[in-house]
């Protein structure tokens, strides 16, 4: 629904939680990385990752889960698929086996799997789309970025297309999200601190 509607998961989460948007977007990813493993397993871990006293952690957790109940139900519910099958699967067929000697890795095993499997298999299928030409290069892809050595007399024309096909792979896989994506032109790489 946030996506839908334009919004900032990060920036939403930053603001019901009351930490930055930073420390929220890596929060997030956080939380969706361990899957259905419960928030009072996470807090000492979350608590250790951020420095923030265990029960205010616990707190953290408690309070996203309010935010977000469809992934608590999700990823709940997906366990109880792993538990019966041995697998985690996703929308789009893809199986990995899992492990259930250890419980708490197997439950972030299984709630990993889905996410970065659709974001690889959607990145995968965009690059293809794009391919590879004598005015656009591609030099490198990092989780659901590509990237590109473009002729500068092409930046603009390549710039739509870029944005255009990977827009319409996204809607493609997930049709009721809306996929935006963010087009950047630069000359050199850029250090971040």
């Amino acid at each position: 629904e946030t996506l839908r509607n334009d919004g900032d998961i990060h920036q939403e989460t930053a603001d019901h939680l009351g930490i930055h948007r930073q420390v929220a977007k890596t929060w997030n990813f956080n939380r969706w990385y361990w899957g259905a493993v419960e928030s009072e397993r996470l807090a000492p871990i979350f608590s250790r990752k951020y420095r923030i006293p265990e029960d205010e952690c616990l707190e953290l957790l408690r309070k996203q889960d309010e935010l977000y109940p469809r992934f608590k139900e999700w990823s709940q519910s997906h366990w109880q698929t792993v538990l019966a099958t041995g697998y985690s699967e996703t929308p789009m067929g893809h199986r990995r086996k899992i492990h259930l000697f250890k419980e708490e890795e197997a439950k972030r095993q299984a709630g990993n799997h889905p996410p970065q499997s659709m974001a690889s298999y959607t990145t995968k299928d965009a690059m293809r789309q794009l391919g590879s030409t004598d005015e656009a290069q591609f030099i490198n892809q990092v989780h659901d970025e590509v990237h590109y050595f473009i002729h500068k007399d092409k930046l603009t024309e390549y710039k739509h297309h870029v944005k255009d096909t990977m827009e319409a792979v996204g809607n493609k896989y997930l049709p009721d999200v809306g996929a935006k994506v963010d087009v950047k032109i630069k000359k050199f790489w850029e250090m971040k601190e």
